[in-house]
């Protein structure tokens, strides 16, 4: 997923299935091989903050702040308190289970299914309060299809979720249906979805970036790059899809130079307020200059990446690379 891997090189993981943080490390014994998903964070949540539409701090508020900081124990602990104040609260109950998953990250091998069946009975808890609640059933569609049936899941489980999430919100029910066709190989079926939900969302997120890393997976990087060329025609200054034309750039090893430019006029701009940041493009543009052989203008964009943001983990590691070789 495009956006993930940005997040968590600058140290702060944006919001998604807890699966992926638990299953992928999992022992391979117990863990059962998946296809490639799309996986698109729920961006826009933390971007807005833990306010009710009132104005008033949410329930979630402290995990919320936790997940952002990184600290998986801050934010489990947060949640357990949370959940055992308002144990009723859906919104709580979302991002329980994504603090849970969060934990799952750095548990033992022999906690990590307790982890991952925290997180499960909390979105299962969510959707029965709230019914309505599109992101929860959202995170459960993923789970059942990374998790193994010991853990709860199923691809029947995704199936049913996914009518009923289609019911609730369109374009996540057309990325839904994307995310299973991907799981059981079924190519043509999953083109076909994530098309209908970059129609509906076409100068959004997810459901560009759905489609875009659909082609990138099968390395049809022309049509990857038209998704994004054709918000840059249509609005010059969108700094989203200028970012995302250049680490395309970077993915596929072509139009290299031209990748700096698009990075360039993206750091020209103000950054989109659900990511990528400025950091995340100083550090592209370094591997950038590093596939061009340009090592000393590359060691300039990390330092300038870690300027911006001290704790940017992507920029960190290729400068201690760098100094190690």
């Amino acid at each position: 997923m495009m956006p993930d891997e940005d997040a968590e090189a600058r140290g702060n993981p944006w919001p998604e299935a807890c699966v992926l943080r638990c299953v992928r490390s999992l022992p391979m014994t117990i863990r059962r091989p998946s296809a490639l998903l799309v996986l698109v964070p729920l961006l826009a949540a933390l971007a807005a903050g833990p306010t009710s539409a009132a104005g008033a701090a949410l329930p979630s508020a402290p995990i919320q702040a936790a997940l952002e900081k990184g600290d998986p124990d801050a934010a489990a602990a947060a949640a357990d308190a949370v959940l055992a104040a308002a144990p009723r609260d859906a919104d709580a109950l979302l991002w329980a289970g994504r603090a849970y998953g969060m934990k799952a990250m750095s548990a033992s091998i022999f906690t990590k299914m307790s982890w991952a069946r925290k997180c499960h009975e909390a979105w299962e808890r969510a959707i029965e309060l709230a019914p309505a609640n599109a992101e929860a059933r959202f995170e459960l569609i993923r789970y059942y299809l990374m998790a193994p049936g010991i853990a709860g899941g199923g691809v029947e489980k995704a199936q049913a979720q996914a009518v009923k999430l289609g019911e609730l919100d369109a374009m996540r029910g057309y990325l839904a249906r994307g995310m299973i066709a991907d799981h059981e190989k079924k190519p043509k079926e999953a083109e076909a979805a994530y098309r209908k939900a970059m129609e509906a969302d076409q100068f959004g997120v997810q459901g560009p970036i759905a489609l875009a890393s659909f082609f990138a997976r099968q390395k049809r990087w022309p049509e990857a790059r038209a998704i994004f060329e054709r918000r840059v025609a249509a609005d010059p200054k969108d700094a989203f899809a200028l970012y995302q034309l250049g680490r395309l750039s970077l993915l596929s090893g072509e139009e290299m130079e031209k990748g700096l430019t698009l990075f360039d006029r993206f750091l020209s701009l103000d950054a989109p307020k659900d990511g990528p940041t400025h950091a995340d493009a100083r550090w592209r543009k370094g591997l950038l200059l590093e596939k061009l052989g340009r090592t000393p203008a590359a060691i300039a964009e990390y330092r300038e990446a870690l300027k911006t943001q001290p704790g940017h983990a992507g920029a960190k590691r290729e400068l201690e690379r760098l100094k190690a070789a």
